[in-house]
């Protein structure tokens, strides 16, 4: 893995700044077959007769033979590493803002910045020819009929613009006011492709195209319609003395995943605080350094469980449905 991080500020003048920052990951890792549950390669292993050979005499994973060895399932060391995969992530995620303060106390920013995912996965799964030695016959369930290859490309890009407004002043040294108002507006893009072939007649050719051509073909592809958000909120914080907090949110949310008429929600809050710590009864003891109690209240919702269309109902041609 590796990754490359830059960061820039530039003070344009006495009222305007402005900054950027940029991220870049590379990732790749070559990943096992794992599995979970019943008949997971944890669980195999466990189950497994110690006196079961893993490999043949000729260097390939030997395949328990039923009563013989007392153990029908797949070796599971073959299971997961037998299959050549490896997954790449290629990221860029990258933010440009500009802030203006044209009075003391309050400030005018604007936030833009993407997110470009491109992930790659690749896998092989080859073929063991059957083996005999001193009339002896060790069997294989990885056939050259059933070696194959499978390949998987996919873009998730995203898009983020944020818009807020903040006044912060501190009046008679006591009163401690903050005011915020904000935008903000998302947008979520997928589409991949994959095909996946088999019946490969070598091991050391392990690409798509290297395979036969032949009805063992198959080839998919997404293109998922474009997942949005946006986001109108508020904020008030009051303090003083140090002592006394006070807090009021209002959000006002909407995502495409809802249906028409649903898409938004009001998302109120507050909350009360007192830092203990700040009294006199409590200012110089040796003990206690921050001590503060806080208590709120309010709504929130989670658009990510809601799926993409999860308001229709699908209905597949070529069915019979009950109607009435």
């Amino acid at each position: 893995r590796f990754t490359l991080r830059a960061n820039g500020d530039l003070q344009a003048n006495q009222i305007l700044k402005l900054g950027s920052s940029i991220a870049l990951t590379h990732l790749s890792d070559r990943q096992i077959t794992s599995n979970s549950g019943e008949y997971g390669t944890v669980q195999q292993m466990l189950r497994m007769p110690a006196i079961i050979p893993v490999f043949r005499p000729d260097g390939y994973y030997y395949e328990p033979r039923g009563a013989q060895d007392n153990f029908i399932e797949e070796n599971p060391l073959a299971s997961a590493t037998i299959a050549n995969q490896r997954f790449t992530r290629n990221r860029a995620l990258t933010t440009v803002y500009a802030e203006l303060e044209p009075v003391k106390g309050l400030r005018f920013r604007t936030n833009v910045g993407a997110d470009f995912i491109f992930d790659n996965f690749r896998a092989f799964r080859p073929g063991v020819p059957e083996l005999v030695v001193d009339g002896q016959t060790y069997s294989t369930r990885y056939t050259q009929a059933t070696s194959g290859a499978t390949a998987t490309a996919s873009y998730a890009p995203s898009y983020l613009i944020e818009n807020t407004l903040t006044f912060d002043r501190l009046l008679a040294d006591r009163h401690q006011v903050t005011v915020l108002l904000g935008q903000s507006a998302q947008q979520f893009n997928f589409s991949n492709v994959e095909a996946y072939r088999t019946g490969f007649l070598r091991n050391d050719l392990q690409v798509i195209n290297s395979g036969p051509i032949n009805t063992q073909l198959a080839n998919a592809g997404t293109i998922a319609p474009p997942a949005r958000l946006a986001s109108y909120f508020g904020r008030i914080n009051y303090e003083f003395a140090g002592k006394y907090l006070f807090q009021a949110i209002a959000r006002y949310d909407g995502s495409s995943s809802f249906p028409p008429g649903s898409k938004f929600g009001f998302f109120p809050g507050v909350s009360a605080g007192w830092r203990l710590s700040e009294e006199g009864f409590l200012k110089d003891n040796q003990v206690i350094s921050n001590l503060k109690l806080r208590v709120g209240y309010g709504r929130v919702g989670n658009p990510n469980n809601a799926g993409r269309f999860a308001y229709l109902s699908a209905i597949n041609s070529g069915i019979q449905y009950p109607f009435g």
